[in-house]
């Protein structure tokens, strides 16, 4: 009796081996996508915090968007790692869940933003502009559709370099004007220029201007 019992907590032991390893094991392999869809979302910058619009209008200081980048295959794709274990004395041993941040690199990276514009902004800057230096940009964050200090647009596409995303392939900045728009409307043409060749372009919503 007591030789089975000592054989039984040995096997006890061995299954016990057995399924610990495999919690926590996330050895995932990087998933490799690329940039197919551009969104460009209004931005109401004319309070403290800056928050998604829900109306085409700004203050002429407040011009802003958001630009989001992403393959609309991979959008928001989430891995979970469940490990399955078939061990002696049990029919069937499941490992804890672990969820396990997925790696995700683009095949491609942003090498250049132009932006222009399709109306007059002032009575220095005409339709047909490229404007693009007269925009700031900011990085978006988990908690704020952007967040942090204002970065020249050439800082904006040289951290997209080399870039590993997690759980989602999905690269999102704002974008703001400097000058105060004088005129009644404004709108503007985005293209995106990747280090592949490939092009992403859209213009934005016809902005009124609240006076």
């Amino acid at each position: 009796m007591h030789l089975i019992k000592k054989m039984l907590f040995i096997a006890l032991l061995f299954n016990v081996i057995q399924i610990i390893p495999a919690c926590g094991d996330c050895d995932v392999l990087p998933t490799y996508f690329d940039f197919t869809t551009l969104e460009i979302q209004n931005l109401d910058n004319s309070g403290e915090w800056v928050m998604p619009a829900t109306a085409d209008s700004m203050h002429p200081a407040a011009i802003a968007f958001e630009l989001t980048i992403f393959d609309s295959l991979r959008y928001y794709r989430h891995f979970t790692k469940t490990e399955v274990i078939y061990t002696v004395g049990y029919k069937s041993s499941f490992a804890l869940s672990d969820d396990c941040s997925q790696p995700l690199i683009a095949n491609h990276y942003l090498t250049a933003i132009q932006i222009t514009t399709l109306y007059d902004v002032n009575d220095d800057i005409h339709a047909g502009d490229d404007v693009t230096d007269f925009f700031v940009g900011q990085l978006r964050s988990n908690t704020s559709p952007v967040s942090g200090v204002y970065v020249w647009l050439d800082a904006i596409i040289a951290q997209t370099e080399n870039k590993i995303y997690y759980d989602s392939g999905v690269e999102a900045f704002g974008i703001y004007l400097k000058p105060e728009v004088e005129m009644p409307i404004a709108q503007f043409e985005i293209t995106l220029t990747f280090s592949d060749g490939s092009i992403l372009s859209d213009t934005t919503s016809l902005i009124h201007i609240i006076n």
